[in-house]
């Protein structure tokens, strides 16, 4: 049985995902896509930002579960682990952001 803070703690952690701007907008490339494979390079090009910046970024969205890659080569490909969650997510903070809340 899980604990309350262990509860917390999970929350805390999802919600981490939407605190940085770039985390959004790299949640947002990846629904557009479907929640199909998008390269680090991708990235790259799409934001303008260096390689090491987004790696980041990425690793804080894979701790929280929502994201996960697969490794061609030596290149790590992205993707939604569950686009409809996802969505639904960014649905309600969108409809959150209208209400003026």
């Amino acid at each position: 049985m899980r604990s309350y803070k262990d509860y917390y703690i999970k929350m805390a952690d999802l919600s981490c995902m939407f605190a940085h701007p770039l985390r959004v907008r790299i949640i947002e490339e990846l629904l557009a896509h479907g929640g199909n494979k998008e390269c680090v390079q991708d990235f790259t090009k799409i934001f303008g930002k260096r390689q090491a910046n987004i790696s980041q970024h990425l690793s804080i969205l894979r701790r929280s579960g929502i994201i996960d890659y697969r490794q061609l080569g030596k290149t790590r490909c992205y993707y939604i682990r569950n686009p409809l969650y996802v969505k639904r997510v960014i649905g309600n903070l969108k409809r959150i952001m209208e209400a003026g809340l």
